[in-house]
């Protein structure tokens, strides 16, 4: 029998050996499952990071999303300002329609009245007028009954003003028409 030391001494050793065994087989399955480790916290951090840009991207899309509303609470409010401005000016012309026809039936029956107005002062006065194409001049003949003739007249309305011409055209009309005699 080998002395107990030795047999302690060699034990020891198997230990020790065995201790050595275990502690190489660890430090490989460590370095084994460190890689995994690594390359797994490697995938959580480009996650992380994907995660994180989508969380900027949603908080901005959110941001959009209430400028949008808000740009279409403001186009809402004018789409019904501007129908309430449409019916205004719709309810605008619906009354100038109707002032318009409330003039032309007036005026409808103050044509005839008008004309039988002229007609008599174009006879009384014998005036038949010549339309110029120069807005300043007025011209135009008065008829002479009596003679049979034409005299004609032409006033310039920027060197004679607007009673003077009236005066020197009832003046002519005068001198050169027959009385007018009305029957009682």
């Amino acid at each position: 029998m080998p002395h107990p030391l030795t047999r302690i001494t060699d034990a020891h050793k198997h230990i020790q050996h065995e201790n050595q065994a275990a502690s190489d087989r660890y430090k490989v399955f460590l370095r084994d499952h460190l890689k995994e480790v690594e390359e797994e916290q490697r995938l959580v951090e480009v996650k992380c990071e994907e995660n994180s840009k989508l969380n900027t991207r949603c908080s901005e899309v959110k941001f959009e999303i209430q400028q949008m509303e808000h740009q279409v609470r403001k186009l809402q409010t004018q789409l019904s300002q501007a129908k309430a401005d449409e019916e205004s000016k719709r309810s605008g012309v619906s009354k100038l329609k109707g002032e318009l026809c409330d003039v032309k039936s007036s005026r409808e029956s103050e044509f005839p009245k008008m004309k039988e107005c002229i007609l008599l002062y174009k006879k009384v006065s014998g005036i038949k007028w010549a339309y110029s194409d120069e807005p300043c001049v007025m011209s135009g003949f008065i008829t002479d009954k009596s003679h049979g003739k034409l005299k004609p007249f032409t006033y310039n309305t920027r060197e004679n003003s607007h009673s003077y011409i009236l005066n020197s055209l009832w003046r002519n009309v005068e001198k050169h028409s027959k009385p007018f005699i009305v029957d009682d």
